[in-house]
């Protein structure tokens, strides 16, 4: 049996922060970040969700009762966002402006850097290759798309945001 990788890339939902802090960086600067700065470089941990929820309490990034949902999606930007895979991205929109979706495809490895954004110092790097209105998807793909957590997974409605990305929404 083969493991590798399907020919569709894994479609990723990413947030800016609770107070947007990290706008300027995903749009101006083609980054998509996580914050806790605190924990350092994450790639010299194991791909293991033991080992980083160790490392944010240790780091007090977080407490006990969060640690395992902040320790996995900060493993998951480490080891299973990949170059080629798409992000999407709401950002909240600006007086007067049409609300947006962007869509962009990774194009960099993971990086501490803490020199491109000091509270968001978890990076990679990307490419936004279409920008579509909100009003063009369906509430069930929104609320996919605004799940709680600063990024997460899209399942259920990929193919739709694939779709947005070739132009047919």
């Amino acid at each position: 049996m083969s493991m590798m990788r399907s020919d569709t890339p894994t479609i990723w939902s990413i947030h800016d922060g609770s107070t947007g802090g990290a706008r300027d960086l995903f749009q101006l600067h083609d980054y998509i970040a996580l914050g806790w700065p605190i924990t350092g470089p994450l790639d010299l941990l194991p791909n293991d969700q033991d080992a980083f929820k160790a490392k944010v309490i240790e780091t007090g990034a977080a407490d006990a009762a969060s640690a395992p949902q902040i320790a996995g999606q900060l493993r998951h930007f480490v080891y299973d966002v990949r170059i080629g895979d798409i992000v999407v991205y709401r950002p909240a929109p600006l007086k007067d402006m049409t609300p947006l979706i962007l869509i962009g495809r990774v194009t960099g490895p993971y990086l501490h850097n803490p020199y491109v954004h000091p509270h968001y110092s978890n990076v990679r790097k990307v490419e936004w290759l279409r920008s579509v209105p909100v009003s063009s998807f369906s509430k069930d793909a929104l609320a996919e798309q605004s799940a709680a957590m600063t990024l997460s997974k899209i399942d259920t409605h990929a193919q739709e945001y694939l779709a947005a990305l070739d132009g047919v929404l």
